[in-house]
């Protein structure tokens, strides 16, 4: 990942609108892991290395209590699991340069920290296959969060992939991310800082994902937030959802409802960092609005950062303001298919769900003798026929009995059906196989204001995104959500800087 220039820094500002940001203590410098651990107790990085805890006293000045220091030059991530373990995680630095890349373990009383995992060593061996730009071996640790079983989450901005590691320092990959179809804008120019010449705007090319950031919600699913690489479109940086436990999953945006790795929440700009609160909500913190190349172009206003809550919703009607139809969730931790599924009537698609799992289906394009009527449950209403649970075609097609052999259903133009329809699995992925059906239709991807859109993406989810405290932030660089719900930000991430506070 590349990192942005440092331009000039406006101070942070309380402003009553809505939510009430306020300074918690000032002279950070260029702060960026944040820990808030309760009881007015938060852990904070600074670009020497340093961490330390602020603790708030009612009526006084808080303190600022110097722990430790890693070798770094860059703020690094920090994170504590059970029994008071710290993880502190640096990120990418000149080769040779002493603790970068590593993950770093500390306790309460200890005298000095002790390596955990050198992360740049394993991702030397475990190459990334949807490398786009750069090298296929390269680290860039941005993102850290520990499980209550001990093991560590660490996504890498460089490897596009997310990690867990044990106690040992054992390392296993989690996910890989794919990278993202998008259009060269307007206005980059015609090379980059080293000379090489870009593509023209207009161009069609990869963006990789960047992952920078991950966070556990309050269902226990792992959420990965996305920087995206160059050309860096506003709108383009996903968050995925992904089943715990996973291991060598796949986050592809042509694809994005797989069952181990499923987008979440879609057009956002340049994330850095994510939280949760004990409610559902997921938190993104944007560097930039504009996105991070357009701050480093120091384009007007790209320092403008951002924090938007995601909201996710499981009831009510789906069909939103626009007339676009919105189908319920399809996927919930480890629903399956037969039931809890309502949809309304969409004429576009020619059927309608049932809160029992059936499913209506008017088979206008119906191949001749298979009967319009058929449910999950491996029973088919044959019309021609007149057999129920039978696929026998008065032509003698021997494809007979749904519940027990393949078959192949032909409604959809075009559409594959092959199979048993991965009940409880992906299913609904080959009916938009095209890859295109959501982005043609996600809401708010290409718009830099956020307030209280209802924008529904994923597989299966529907969620709102509002920003909170907008215009307020200043290249942040970490936030966090302690166990009272109070939200920790910090930045911004170069120069002076301070830890702020949104009060419940």
């Amino acid at each position: 990942m590349s990192t942005p220039a440092a331009p000039a820094f406006s101070d942070y500002h309380e402003r009553d609108d809505g939510e009430d940001l306020r300074t918690v203590v000032r002279g950070l410098d260029g702060p960026r892991g944040v820990d808030a651990l309760g009881q007015g107790r938060t852990l904070v990085t600074e670009t020497d290395g340093t961490f330390s805890m602020v603790v708030e006293r009612r009526h006084h000045r808080p303190r600022v209590i110097k722990l430790g220091r890693v070798p770094t030059e860059f703020a690094p991530a920090i994170d504590t699991g059970p029994h008071g373990q710290v993880y502190i995680l640096t990120g990418a630095a000149e080769p040779g340069t002493r603790g970068a890349a590593t993950l770093y373990t500390w306790k309460p009383g200890w005298s000095k920290l002790k390596v955990l995992a050198d992360i740049a060593r394993y991702q030397r061996r475990d190459r990334d296959p949807y490398n786009v730009e750069g090298d296929s071996k390269e680290s860039n640790p941005f993102g850290v969060a520990a499980l209550d079983d001990g093991t560590v989450l660490v996504a890498d901005a460089a490897g596009n992939d997310l990690l867990r590691v044990d106690y040992r320092g054992y390392i296993e990959t989690v996910a890989r991310f794919k990278p993202r179809s998008v259009t060269v804008p307007s206005g980059l120019g015609t090379r980059d800082p080293e000379g090489r010449r870009l593509p023209r705007a207009g161009t069609k090319v990869k963006s990789e994902a960047v992952t920078t950031s991950v966070t556990v919600g309050d269902d226990g699913y792992w959420y990965v937030g996305e920087l995206r690489g160059w050309p860096a479109n506003p709108g383009t940086s996903q968050v995925w959802r992904i089943k715990p436990g996973s291991v060598g999953a796949t986050c592809d945006p042509a694809a994005p409802y797989n069952r181990s790795c499923a987008r979440y929440a879609d057009g956002l700009t340049s994330i850095v960092d994510l939280g949760a609160d004990d409610d559902g909500s997921i938190y993104a913190l944007s560097l930039s609005k504009q996105s991070w190349l357009r701050m480093e172009m120091r384009a007007p206003g790209a320092q403008v950062g951002g924090l938007f809550e995601i909201k996710r919703h499981d009831d009510g009607d789906y069909r939103h303001h626009d007339g676009r139809f919105h189908d319920r969730n399809a996927y919930d931790r480890d629903d399956d298919w037969r039931g809890h599924r309502d949809r309304r009537y969409d004429p576009r698609f020619g059927d309608s769900w049932h809160d029992d799992g059936r499913r209506d289906r008017d088979c206008r394009d119906h191949e001749p003798g298979y009967g319009p009527r058929d449910n999950w449950k491996g029973e088919d209403d044959n019309v021609e026929n007149g057999s129920p649970g039978v696929r026998n075609a008065s032509s003698g097609d021997p494809r007979e009995n749904r519940r027990g052999g393949p078959w192949k259903h032909h409604c959809y133009d075009g559409d594959d059906w092959n199979g048993d329809r991965h009940r409880g699995d992906d299913g609904y992925r080959d009916r938009h196989r095209d890859g295109n059906w959501y982005d043609e239709r996600d809401r708010h991807r290409e718009r830099g204001d956020y307030r209280h859109a209802d924008h529904r993406d994923g597989y299966g989810f529907r969620t709102s995104i509002r920003e909170l405290v907008p215009n307020q932030l200043r290249m942040p660089g970490g936030v966090d959500v302690a166990s009272d719900g109070d939200i920790y930000i910090v930045g911004p991430l170069f120069g002076p800087g301070a830890l702020m506070k949104i009060d419940d």
